[in-house]
């Protein structure tokens, strides 16, 4: 498989991946054109997509899939509970009945030969997911926006050969700056954004279950560094004593430029 995100930032989330014969974006959190110029850059295009499934229905992961929809005319998968938060607040445009596409939780669907094992997280979203995608033996696992990592996520995500996973924001940085206090309250809830520090924890736990590829996802911009984050990443990696430097990878996403691709 080959897994590339697009984009990751609050500002707009899409990650690319693809097997021979099938490709799939997790998100459009970006207008439609911007996410056609990123998949130019690494040689796809709109009419490879198959279908672009949903995490949750906050606007920097569905900004794009109206037009995507309708102009393309690719499926939209997601939940009944995302779906329903997507139709009222009605912010990424009208995706036509027939391109709603339903999935039932901790219930795996495919798309090609892409299987796709959506799992419950925390934030405040109407019914927020990650996946567990998988293609053979490979393994990737996606953990966008969420306050906790419970140990049935934990469960999900064993065994990956990739995970991707958010490195909200460093705690420090968050409680000292200028973000109002409810703003600050909300990030820091059990249904908010995952810190450095907690990300980290999961990237031990994973790379204890053979995960060696890490991609640090959804940083703030206000409240965060790439270089925090990754620092952080490979001190929970150090805990892992079997782990040999040279055999693992850490990748920061890049807010708003394609992230070098991982093949696996």
């Amino acid at each position: 498989m080959v897994f590339c995100p697009l984009y990751s930032s609050s500002s707009g989330n899409a990650t690319f991946i693809a097997t021979k014969s099938t490709a799939i974006l997790v998100d459009a959190g970006v207008n439609a054109l911007r996410i056609e110029t990123a998949l130019a850059e690494i040689g796809a295009s709109f009419s490879d997509i198959k279908a672009v499934i949903i995490t949750h229905e906050h606007i920097d992961h569905i900004r794009g899939i109206g037009v995507i929809a309708r102009r393309h005319g690719i499926p939209i998968i997601a939940n009944h509970g995302t779906w329903e938060a997507i139709i009222e607040q009605g912010k990424a445009g009208e995706v036509p009945f027939e391109k709603r596409i339903y999935f039932e939780h901790n219930t795996t669907f495919y798309v090609g030969d892409i299987a796709i094992t959506p799992f419950e997280t925390h934030h405040d979203a109407n019914s927020s997911v990650g996946y567990c995608i998988e293609h053979g033996s490979s393994k990737i696992s996606i953990i966008s926006d969420t306050g906790t990592v419970s140990k049935a996520m934990k469960s999900h995500i064993a065994g990956s050969d990739i995970l991707m996973i958010e490195f909200n924001y460093d705690e420090h940085m968050l409680k000292n700056g200028g973000y109002p206090a409810f703003l600050k309250k909300r990030i820091l809830s059990a249904k908010g954004h995952l810190s450095n520090d907690d990300a980290a924890e999961v990237v031990a736990f994973a790379a204890h279950q053979g995960c060696r590829k890490f991609v640090l996802s959804h940083l703030s911009k206000e409240n965060n560094t790439p270089e925090a984050a990754y620092d952080a990443a490979f001190q929970g990696l150090r805990e892992c004593s079997e782990l040999r430097e040279e055999s693992v990878e850490i990748l920061v996403a890049r807010p708003e430029k394609v992230t070098k691709p991982i093949i696996i």
